[in-house]
């Protein structure tokens, strides 16, 4: 995806309300999915994109499961708006992950709701709320449906793809399953701990295409855990 194109999709998500999915930056506090995030340089021919939410940036899987939990369900979230909209993200890896601490997972939650005259200006976060993740850098993601065939020369995978079960299997093209696939190859797999039966079933799941959307992962077990 060139560069404008990376602007359109950015344009195409303005009005997806998701905490836990990268978008425009719109100023005035508006996340009506205006073109305030997006500026075109002097030369006539650089897009700069500005974007939030800012976050802490991830390098590895969070310490404990109760932390990886929240964080997969969070990061799917992200994926089903991601993928409602029509697009796939492609380069879902920890380092395109960031995490949110309470306080400001809440300030970012707050900004995407409409204005209510009878809201509290001393509104704060729940005592022990929880940090919030987010999927960020769309700049690898694609059209869900484009009929590209992942596989065929010339080489159009990324090199963090994972080599077991990522491309469709008849027509070698990267679908919204795929996604799910590299979840679990990327967030899900050498962890700091020993997973859970539960939470290893649905890696296993995700891994063989055997969920058919982000949507339905939701709904794991593991995921409905608190």
């Amino acid at each position: 995806m060139d560069y404008q194109g990376l602007a359109d999709m950015y344009l195409a998500l303005g009005g997806v309300r998701c905490p836990n999915l990268v978008r425009l930056h719109c100023r005035g506090g508006n996340s009506g999915g205006g073109s305030g995030g997006i500026h075109l340089q002097p030369d006539g021919k650089t897009v700069v994109l500005y974007l939030e939410p800012v976050g802490l940036p991830l390098q590895r899987a969070p310490p404990s499961e109760a932390d990886l939990r929240r964080a997969v369900r969070n990061v799917l979230a992200g994926v089903v708006a991601l993928h409602a909209a029509g697009f796939v993200h492609r380069d879902i890896k920890w380092q395109n992950v960031i995490r949110l601490p309470a306080a400001a997972a809440f300030t970012t939650a707050a900004s995407q709701q409409p204005a209510a005259p009878s809201a509290s200006s001393g509104s704060s976060p729940a005592v022990g709320a929880a940090d919030t993740y987010v999927l960020i850098d769309l700049e690898h993601a694609a059209p869900a449906d484009f009929p590209l065939d992942c596989g065929q020369p010339p080489p159009y995978q990324l090199p963090t793809w994972p080599a077991a079960h990522l491309l469709d299997p008849a027509t070698g093209r990267y679908t919204r399953q795929s996604d799910l696939c590299m979840l679990a190859a990327a967030l899900m797999s050498y962890l700091p701990f020993s997973l859970s039966d539960s939470g290893c079933d649905l890696r296993q799941r995700l891994a063989t295409r055997q969920l058919l959307s982000a949507e339905a992962a939701l709904q794991h077990e593991w995921l409905m855990q608190e």
